[in-house]
């Protein structure tokens, strides 16, 4: 069986996305909390809401790693049990600290943000992790993404089942044919001013594209560095129309379809940039990017509670930038927790029970 080897900047990359979701949460409720320098509401104000989503950048970033990553997993797997495999494996890997993190939500955010505890509904449909199919809230609003990975795993499963997911040609029509699917939906979404899913098409685009991109970068594969090209073209070409139609009215996000079009696109650049031509790979990203996962899940839940302790901070004469980044400490050491007591056995144990399967049905 073929392995393949790690990409140690992959797990950098995966750290700087999600400080960035960090940083911009972070300071979103910092400043509605009116606990902020006047540089920090200047930062917020006029970069992050106006020009710039580092937050969204950190997602367009985490998107495109899941298709430089995921579906090489299946790389030397045979059909069904493959498939079998590829879904234990994800499964162990997101629910189990992802359940958690919805009781610490339902404690702590959704209380929050509505004032009130989550009926029991919200968390059964919440446990699903698909809760916006059925119109239910997310408990914390960082659920949205994964929503989005679980169709991309969907489809890769569909994909290797019928033997094409390692065909860059194929691949290359998936995502144009969600960048295509996006621009539909912005076109829809402007025309009856409903909060049409655009990005849920845009980001699966970028996730196929991230696998063409491997293949670009690390297989070196002519064909794929053909498509490469050509999906940057469309995406360049198809990003402005999308943005504009999608975001050039506000449906309660502060929507300016410049800062979107801005975000997206230097998310992808980043993502590019940071997988070929400046590969980082330092102990203190990594490990930032071993504990994303539980970082971009638990960062709310520690930011919102921080809020409690302002006043003991102010008697401590702390700035609100001090605070800031004692808080994103605390976050980080929380999430450090996660992976390790959480995360980790979760997915052990995942691969152990594929293991004694496996060797169960050679020696029946």
């Amino acid at each position: 069986m073929r392995k393949i080897p790690r990409l140690h900047y992959l797990d950098s990359m995966r750290g700087i996305a999600a400080l960035l979701v960090v940083l911009m949460h972070g300071l979103r409720i910092f400043v509605e909390e009116k606990f902020t320098t006047s540089s920090m509401d200047y930062i917020f104000t006029n970069i992050f809401t106006e020009f710039l989503d580092v937050g969204k950048v950190g997602v367009v970033i985490f998107f495109f790693i899941s298709g430089f990553v995921v579906p090489y997993s299946l790389i030397g797997k045979d059909g069904r049990e493959g498939i079998v495999q590829f879904s234990k494996s994800r499964f162990f890997r997101l629910f189990p600290v992802y359940w958690l993190s919805i009781l610490v939500g339902g404690l702590v955010v959704w209380p929050y943000v509505h004032g009130t505890e989550p009926d029991v509904l919200t968390y059964i449909v919440n446990l699903t992790m698909n809760q916006a199919v059925f119109g239910v809230d997310h408990i914390v609003g960082v659920y949205w993404t994964l929503q989005i990975e679980i169709i991309f795993y969907v489809l890769v499963a569909a994909l290797f089942y019928f033997g094409v997911l390692f065909s860059f040609k194929h691949i290359f029509f998936m995502s144009m044919g969600f960048l295509f699917v996006s621009l539909v939906f912005s076109l829809i979404r402007c025309v009856l001013e409903k909060k049409i899913p655009v990005a849920v098409p845009l980001s699966l685009s970028i996730m196929f594209f991230g696998m063409i991109y491997r293949g670009s970068v690390v297989e070196h594969d002519l064909s794929a560095k053909k498509y490469t090209k050509l999906y940057l073209a469309a995406f360049v070409l198809f990003l402005p129309p999308i943005t504009v139609l999608a975001y050039s009215f506000d449906s309660g996000h502060s929507e300016t379809w410049y800062r979107y079009f801005v975000s997206y696109f230097v998310g992808i650049i980043g993502a590019v940039v940071l997988s070929s031509k400046i590969r980082i790979a330092n102990h203190v990203s990594r490990f930032l990017g071993k504990i994303s996962y539980s970082l971009y899940l638990f960062h709310m839940p520690v930011f919102i509670l921080s809020i409690g302790l302002f006043p003991f901070f102010k008697s401590l004469e702390f700035s609100p930038a001090a605070i800031f980044v004692f808080t994103v400490l605390v976050a980080i050491a929380v999430s450090s927790m996660s992976e390790k007591f959480v995360e980790r056995p979760f997915y052990k144990f995942g691969k152990s029970v594929f293991k004694k399967r496996v060797v169960g049905a050679v020696y029946k």
